[in-house]
């Protein structure tokens, strides 16, 4: 799969500027625990330096719930994609500070990220809590969950490996589940909070605050 065109992008930078301490942070970690894909497929039994299984969470946002899932599961790796940089520099302040090892970032197009730097069969799960919804009909375009996404997790899943979908609003839900449904490569799977946990995120507080249902779909590779 090889995205040849200029893909629509699924999100907007919105960032306020990090001071020059946070900068240097963010430089000085970087060199530790961030990823490119300029560094070609990765190999995570060279990066964690073990065979553990490897979560990848998309769009992380500040990574409430990435570092959450992280320190709760020290036996399992696991890679964030999020091109928020103030949101990465949290992250990374967080690494250092608690010596957290089992978490490297990217801060790049996913899509890109999967298509280039993710080998196939790789993955046990890949997480997608609250992305931007594009609520306006004329953005559903820009919405991440689309066909070629899909094409794309399919390839970077092993088997029985799963894809958690997280969001507060229900059209995006009902579009994610349609897509999905029709798709032979996934099975739908009851959410179950034990099997498949989801930390609490501020996204999902504010959703709730504002009155809107938290819906979580959860399908595995066949």
């Amino acid at each position: 799969m090889s995205i040849n065109h200029k893909p629509i992008r699924s999100f907007v930078r919105r960032e306020r500027r990090m001071t020059k301490e946070r900068e240097a942070n963010f430089q000085q970690l970087w060199q530790r625990y961030g990823l490119t894909i300029a560094d070609g497929i990765c190999d995570a039994r060279k990066v964690f330096q073990n065979q553990a299984p490897i979560i990848l969470e998309i769009g992380f946002g500040d990574g409430e719930a990435l570092l959450t899932a992280a320190r709760a599961n020290p036996h399992h790796n696991y890679i964030g994609i999020e091109v928020y940089r103030p949101g990465v520099e949290a992250v990374l302040h967080a690494l250092e500070k608690e010596n957290i090892s089992n978490i490297r970032v990217y801060s790049e197009d996913a899509l890109l990220v999967l298509e280039k730097a993710l080998p196939d069969a790789s993955l046990a799960a890949i997480l997608l809590f609250f992305s931007d919804p594009w609520p306006k009909r004329c953005h559903h375009k820009r919405r991440l969950v689309r066909s070629l996404f899909i094409d794309l997790i399919s390839n970077k899943l092993h088997r029985m490996g799963y894809f958690h979908f997280a969001t507060d609003w229900e059209d995006y839900a009902e579009h994610v589940a349609k897509l999905m449904q029709k798709d032979t490569r996934f099975a739908c799977c009851v959410y179950d909070c034990i099997l498949y946990p989801r930390p609490s995120t501020k996204f999902e507080r504010t959703g709730i605050k504002a009155g809107r249902g938290i819906y979580d779909l959860v399908y595995s590779s066949i």
